[in-house]
């Protein structure tokens, strides 16, 4: 797969975006360029001007063939990607037979949120994962060291359900990984023996085997501090799905039905702590939610389960 099919939705699936797609279910045309041709975002050229016209202070370069940190040469204004409908282009999916995939849209079209004037921005690029809670204050970029001006402060980080699955050594996206080893190589860098790690280098004798790519202990120690990096950003990345799913999920009582000496029937209350749209949403074939139930005696000891993991998660 060519490196960009691989980096996911980044930067420029909104904004190299300069006009409204509506419900597209995701098939929309991205304006092609490099690095330094235009973007497209919210608040215009202002800031991105103030900046070009002091490349001494700043360090930057709009001309593709000239050295210094690159930068697009022009912010121009597109006032629909701060409004719902722009996030509705991708988060409503119709397939081809009209089975409706995604309705996330759909249904916050409906909601009480949409109808008190709240965004998908607003819950979801505020202060808090999944609440309307205001948006920061600061500088939107750091461009050599320098801070630009402040600004309302939009999150990036979209924090949801998923998670990675993939070997820390690819993901997240590293550009220091990339140029260390391949996929391939990365595949085969044993990350929960420990490799990279004094307690387990102290243990490798002449007998130990790895493979061709390390081979050598000095790149197992780098790889490692690579690797330490990167599960610290998952970690983080870890918190934050929590906030989010802490806010959309809450639990109410627990409601006891019968409760004898021949058993204990109750149920438990699960509710939508958000009223943008439904929970669970998403794909169709992703709404999938259980709860984990334990019910213990006196001592502790737990004496049913229901909704509980295999040793796998």
């Amino acid at each position: 797969r060519h490196p960009t099919s691989r980096e996911g939705i980044t930067c420029v699936v909104c904004h190299r975006l300069n006009k409204d797609y509506n419900k597209a279910s995701g098939r929309l045309a991205l304006v092609e360029g490099g690095l330094t041709e235009p973007i497209f975002g919210p608040t215009g050229n202002a800031e991105l001007e103030r900046v070009l016209a002091n490349t001494d202070k700043y360090r930057v370069v709009t001309d593709p063939k000239e050295a210094g940190r690159k930068i697009h040469k022009k912010s121009i204004k597109f006032a629909s990607i701060s409004k719902p409908v722009f996030c509705g282009t991708c988060h409503d999916v119709t397939l081809f037979n009209g089975f409706r995939l995604e309705e996330a849209f759909s249904e916050y079209r409906l909601s009480p949120a949409a109808r008190r004037g709240e965004t998908c921005q607003d819950c979801h690029m505020g202060k808090v994962q999944g609440i309307a809670s205001g948006y920061e204050t600061g500088p939107a970029a750091v461009v050599g060291g320098v801070e630009t001006m402040p600004r309302k402060i939009t999150n990036h980080f979209f924090a949801g359900p998923d998670y990675s699955i993939i070997h820390p050594g690819i993901f997240p996206h590293n550009s220091e990984a990339q140029q260390m080893a391949t996929l391939r190589e990365w595949l085969e860098f044993d990350v929960s023996a420990g490799w990279g790690t004094d307690a387990f280098e102290d243990k490798v004798t002449d007998n130990t085997k790895f493979p061709k790519r390390w081979g050598s202990a000095d790149d197992r120690f780098d790889a490692r501090e690579i690797i330490d990096d990167q599960l610290e950003q998952l970690e983080w990345a870890r918190q934050k799905r929590l906030e989010v799913l802490k806010n959309g999920y809450v639990m109410g009582e627990i409601i006891t039905d019968i409760a004898g000496s021949d058993g204990i029937e109750f149920r438990v209350q699960v509710k939508n702590g958000t009223d943008g749209h439904n929970v669970p949403t998403g794909f169709t074939g992703e709404r999938l939610v259980w709860l984990q139930v334990n019910v213990t005696d006196s001592t502790g000891k737990i004496i049913f389960k229901s909704g509980d993991r295999d040793p796998n998660g």
